[in-house]
């Protein structure tokens, strides 16, 4: 396999089209995961209720 086989993750977009989720190598926060970025906000130490606060923007 070509190296960009083995490191393929892919995109998973909602049924509606309006999320998407994609795999990130590194956020570089180890120390206050669980962490994602939504568009270009950084969140920090995330839970379910911050997820929903997140997309609902």
């Amino acid at each position: 396999r070509s190296a960009s086989d083995s490191h393929h993750h892919p995109i998973s977009i909602s049924p509606c089209g309006k999320y998407s989720v994609e795999f990130a190598e590194c956020l570089a926060s180890c120390g206050t995961g669980p962490v994602c970025l939504v568009n270009d906000s950084f969140y920090e130490a995330v839970d379910v209720e911050m997820m929903r606060a997140a997309c609902a923007d």
